[in-house]
């Protein structure tokens, strides 16, 4: 927005921000975070479950978004409590996943158009449907963002809205839940999980 308005345009596109962000440069990883990669990539040959009790500024989502990038999963969902921080997850994989990363396969990451946990749009909703059974149906690899708040509202797992049919019908390869203490502590939450 700021380059925007100091351009003396409204707007920016994608191609405009990328050009004038700086190169994205491979990401050192710190020993216990190597470690972790390590543990759960070891773990996920004989169990389904990893969790991680790791302190602040450990750079978790770095770190989870490493391990799928190793382990080259095709469809994965981050659920967390807190919506907000999709532009942070979003930040974290364009640091894994930039153009020549080493990557068999190339990822997007996407979420709802408009996730909002108090309304429901069924315009947006359909979108989010399509868009999601087209990227699986497709083949493609892809990272799905969703909020707990919006997962809760489908009437699938006890809510009050026809919403979230592709992403509660999809096989996830990996369910990566964020701030897993908040939010999956009430009897919808543990459904949605679920």
């Amino acid at each position: 927005a700021i380059e925007a308005v100091k351009d003396g345009k409204s707007v920016l596109t994608s191609n405009e921000s990328q050009s004038k962000s700086a190169p994205i440069s491979k990401i050192d990883f710190r020993e216990e975070q190597i470690d972790a990669v390590e543990k759960t990539l070891k773990t996920f040959k004989k169990n389904d479950e990893m969790l991680w009790y790791a302190k602040m500024r450990f750079e978790k989502t770095l770190t989870a978004l490493e391990v799928v990038r190793r382990m080259q999963l095709r469809k994965v969902i981050i659920v967390t409590h807190r919506p907000v921080v999709s532009d942070g997850w979003g930040d974290d994989f364009s640091k894994i996943f930039y153009p020549g990363c080493d990557s068999k396969h190339e990822y997007s990451f996407v979420g709802k158009t408009n996730d909002s946990a108090y309304t429901f749009d069924e315009k947006v909703d359909s979108e989010n449907d399509l868009k999601l059974r087209k990227l699986d149906k497709d083949g493609s690899y892809f990272i799905y963002f969703a909020s707990i708040q919006d997962l809760r509202g489908s009437a699938l797992v006890g809510g009050n809205f026809n919403k979230n049919n592709a992403v509660f019908d999809m096989d996830w390869d990996l369910v990566i839940i964020d701030e897993a203490h908040e939010g999956t502590q009430t009897e919808l939450g543990d459904k949605v999980i679920k």
